[in-house]
């Protein structure tokens, strides 16, 4: 039988460690219980914080998700989606965006930038409550970024959709009034450290403005820039939302703007002011009003000064597309014509800038707030009358758009060609005008105040050639213009002093009748004269002074004073027939006048005695029209000299060769003076006419039908343009009459109009000029309508129209 084992537990331990106390297995139950019900807890506790987490994730994108389409929807102009997402309990709330969202969009300095890159930076949750940083960025030209940060406010509704609600009023502070010269501004906390800055900048503005303009109205003006947007009214003049809500700046290129434009918005509403709320439902003048705000900004210094387009002025001009005035500040804001309108008015603020200085623009804004429109304001502050400034504004704008390089030098395509000029107060100005007969307007060629400015004198009888003076101080020379050249070409050789015959443009011409020779004179050395080839510069002299050329050209006849009879009394002159070829000169014989024959075979000319006698070139012979005893008899008085042309009688031969017209001046001891006119001819002699003054000037239309007469009495000229019958074409003051060279149209030069008669039908073709115009200079080959500029009468529209009240 095998031996049992027994295995006592602990009989291997020393006896030592059996006496020690050891934990009941209870105690560490109760340990393990703690540590896995705080386990649970922390596992439960994180369980519901990540489920709360992610639920306030899915909130916030939600959110962001609704303001990223709002955002769409704006950039889009889906206006429907937008509201679709606004707070629907309060009505006021969804007005009030429906009114703003059309002026403040996005943040005030980038309104209009097409490039501009908005982002939905963060959301944040809290309840039934969100608040939204929205990210504006547009890029600047020199690379770098301007950044805006807004914030906007959501709200949980009841069915679970976030929508677009009011700003915790919390959010942006208790409202700061920050004060600067002249201005004050209202923020909230929020945006106050920033803004404070800029409002000494735009106080320093509106001290700017007050002192070009001298402000009337109550200041200081202020600024709201604490609207929370949700009010159901329009942005007022003064109520801006505030910037933390639209976009307040992060960076100093963003300060930059917001400054410029809170300094734009503060000027308009200082013009604004000045100028009187826009009529309700009105636009008309709103175009007027921005280029006007455009002039105060550059003026200013807020923006840099625009460029005057005269380039588009002047393709409209040609185009016939120009807008008159009356009708260029009457344009609604979305006129297609826009760019054309803004240039235009730039031009004429431009204008009144340089004729009355920037203070004249100034004063606009209050002259327009009792103004019927725009044109009545200008006139109060130029204090001009309206067709005096409108003349002269119309002229300024024909000087910088005429392509003066060229333009004079094309003076064989126009039918007439004048100098005009007025004067406003103690200033002159002037300019050279074409006339196309079959446009609607004349066309500026070149001005007078220019450098080196060529002033017509007269036109060769061939129309190839153009005479020309150019004033440098007190010294000028001569230049000709040649049909087809390139440039104008002096005169060589002229004697120092000298001055063209036919510089007053009475109709007498020193030209040769082929346009090859031109005569001069020159008062300052003696009476003497001379011709120039102006082909080729050659000169001839002869001593005395010009009279007229024979009909051929080859010979003229020049006067020279007798000594013994040169008294206040009587200016006899010994009359020459000289020949251009170089022959000897011939007397002619004593007298006052004399001219040649239509066909060049007499000369007529009135003796000492007087008598009006008839000189056979060929022979030599004399013959007596009217002898001293008729001539008196008819007169009934005994001629004196006329103190307007300085002698005795005119006369003028007929182009058609059957009568001599011969013109007395009488002078009373009280003073006043009388002109008689007389016809004769061969065998018959009678009186056409008498009238009051001193006779200036008579001369025949080239066809011979008409007379005219011209007189001076009392610092006025009188012109009478009749037939041999004494049937009156025309007549009046203060006029200047000239012919087409075959006759069939008559100018006459009458401030402010040049007025043209077609005489076989009997119409009239009306011009605005600008002032005096003398003289009015005839194409000889004219035809009429040979035309290079405008094609529509923007000048009648404006000519109809007239203050105080035009009306198109």
């Amino acid at each position: 039988m095998s031996k049992g084992l027994e295995w006592r537990f602990g009989d291997e331990l020393p006896e030592e460690e059996l006496d020690r106390d050891w934990p009941q297995p209870q105690a560490w139950r109760r340990w393990w219980a703690w540590i896995v019900v705080l386990l649970l807890l922390v596992g439960g506790a994180y369980g519901w914080w990540r489920q709360r987490q992610q639920t306030l994730d899915q909130a916030e994108a939600q959110v962001e998700r609704v303001a990223r389409l709002e955002l769409q929807a704006l950039a889009g102009g889906d206006m429907e989606l937008y509201m679709s997402l606004q707070d629907t309990v309060d009505e006021v709330w969804r007005q009030a965006q429906a009114a703003y969202t059309e002026t403040f969009a996005l943040p005030l300095p980038i309104q209009g930038i097409t490039t501009t890159q908005t982002s939905v930076e963060s959301a944040r949750v809290v309840g039934e409550r969100a608040r939204v940083e929205i990210k504006h960025s547009i890029p600047l030209t020199d690379e770098r970024r301007a950044s805006f940060r807004a914030i906007r406010f959501y709200r949980l509704t009841d069915r679970g959709r976030w929508v677009h609600t009011k700003v915790d009023p919390d959010y942006g502070g208790r409202p700061v009034s920050l004060l600067g010269r002249l201005v004050e501004v209202r923020v909230r906390e929020r945006d106050a450290d920033w803004i404070e800055a800029v409002v000494k900048d735009m106080g320093a503005l509106t001290s700017g403005y007050c002192d070009l303009i001298s402000c009337q109205q109550n200041l200081p003006l202020t600024l709201d820039l604490g609207a929370a947007l949700d009010e159901a009214v329009v942005p007022g003049d003064d109520v801006l939302p505030a910037p933390f809500l639209v976009g307040a700046p992060e960076d100093e290129a963003a300060e930059l703007l917001w400054k410029a434009s809170l300094e734009g918005f503060l000027l308009e509403r200082l013009i604004d002011r000045e100028i009187g709320p826009r009529p309700s439902g009105m636009h008309r003048g709103d175009i007027f009003r921005d280029r006007l705000y455009a002039w105060f900004r550059q003026e200013l210094g807020l923006n840099n000064p625009p460029s005057l387009d005269s380039g588009l002025i002047r393709e409209a001009l040609d185009a016939g597309t120009w807008i008159p005035l009356w009708e260029l500040w009457s344009l609604p804001p979305d006129d297609l014509r826009r760019p054309l309108i803004e240039a235009e008015i730039d031009l004429l603020l431009h204008f009144i800038e340089r004729e009355h200085g920037a203070i004249a623009v100034g004063r606009l804004p209050r002259a327009l707030r009792d103004a019927f429109h725009p044109g009545e304001g200008i006139v109060a502050v130029v204090r001009e009358p309206w067709w005096v400034f409108r003349r002269r504004y119309l002229t300024y704008v024909r000087e910088i758009t005429a392509d003066r390089s060229d333009r004079l030098m094309a003076f064989s395509s126009y039918d007439i060609m004048m100098r005009c000029w007025e004067t406003v107060g103690s200033t002159s100005f002037g300019a050279i005008w074409g006339v196309h007969w079959d446009e609607p307007e004349p066309t500026v060629l070149s001005t007078n105040g220019e450098v080196g400015a060529l002033l017509p004198v007269s036109w060769s009888p061939d129309g190839a050639r153009l005479l020309t003076v150019q004033q440098r101080g007190d010294e000028h020379a001569l230049y000709v213009l040649t049909s087809g050249g390139s440039k104008p070409q002096r005169l060589p050789g002229m004697p120092e002093g000298s001055e063209p015959v036919g510089s007053m443009g009475f109709g007498e011409t020193g030209w040769s009748p082929d346009g090859g020779h031109l005569a001069y004179r020159t008062p300052d050395q003696g009476i003497e004269g001379g011709i120039v080839d102006v082909r080729n510069g050659e000169h001839a002299v002869f001593e005395g002074d010009f009279v007229a050329w024979s009909p051929d050209g080859r010979r003229l006849i020049y006067a020279r004073p007798i000594p013994w009879h040169w008294s206040p009394e009587l200016r006899v002159q010994t009359f020459w027939i000289w020949d251009r070829d170089g022959a000897h000169a011939r007397s002619l014989g004593h007298g006052y006048t004399a001219g040649w024959s239509p066909d060049g075979a007499r000369i007529a000319y009135v003796t000492p005695e007087p008598a009006l006698r008839t000189f056979d070139t060929m022979t030599g012979g004399t013959t007596a029209l009217l002898d001293k005893s008729s001539l008196r008899r008819t007169l009934g008085f005994t001629p004196t000299l006329s103190p307007v042309s300085g002698q005795p009688f005119e006369m003028d031969w007929s182009p058609t060769g059957e009568w001599i017209a011969l013109a007395a001046t009488r002078s009373s001891l009280g003073g006043s003076e009388e002109t008689l006119t007389l016809l004769v001819r061969d065998g018959d002699h009678r009186v056409l006419d008498r009238q009051q003054g001193g006779l200036l000037r008579l001369s025949w239309s080239p066809d011979g039908h008409w007379l005219t007469t011209v007189t001076f009495e009392r610092d006025h000229s009188r012109v009478i343009v009749r037939d041999v019958q004494g049937n009156v074409l025309f007549g009046g003051e203060d006029a200047f009459v000239s012919w087409s060279s075959d006759g069939r149209h008559m100018a006459v030069a009458k401030d402010p109009l040049l007025r043209i008669l077609e005489i076989e039908s009997g119409t009239w073709k009306d011009f605005e000029i600008p002032g005096t115009c003398r003289p009015v200079m005839w194409n000889p080959h004219t035809k009429g309508g040979r035309g290079l500029v405008p094609g529509q009468d923007w000048r009648s529209s404006i000519q109809s129209c007239d203050l105080p009240h035009c009306q198109p």
